[in-house]
């Protein structure tokens, strides 16, 4: 499972880097905000811990606010010509969360308890 997630969260990055570059930001200045975000720092020892990893639903941010984000971020991306495959998929999770009355939880709680729903997890 490592390796899944660390390819994946390999290309979200490259999107995501790509799509800033495209947009004027330099890269420096990038890896230096995301460096200290969960999305540098790694969400499973971030934001997870006491959230997700707990079925913690109270949001530190929302879920419908990620899934707006996205969307903007995914217009951008097109009006750049900027691929963002990942985001593409994302959205369609989030879009079937929020759809499933999630969208005021957090993100990473409403997000995990989507997947394991789809996939027909119960704890």
């Amino acid at each position: 499972m490592n390796n899944y997630i660390s390819a994946v969260s390999n290309l979200v990055t490259a999107e995501g880097l790509a799509l800033g570059l495209k947009s004027g930001v330099s890269q420096d200045v990038m890896v230096e905000v995301i460096s200290k975000t969960p999305a540098g720092l790694g969400h499973i020892t971030t934001a997870w811990p006491g959230k997700a990893l707990c079925d913690n639903p109270l949001p530190a941010f929302m879920l419908d606010l990620a899934r707006k984000d996205i969307g903007l971020a995914l217009t951008a991306g097109a009006s750049s010509k900027v691929p963002l495959s990942t985001g593409s998929v994302a959205r369609e999770v989030y879009n079937i969360a929020s759809a499933a009355g999630r969208g005021e939880e957090d993100w990473t709680t409403g997000i995990y308890r989507t997947v394991k729903s789809l996939s027909k997890i119960t704890e």
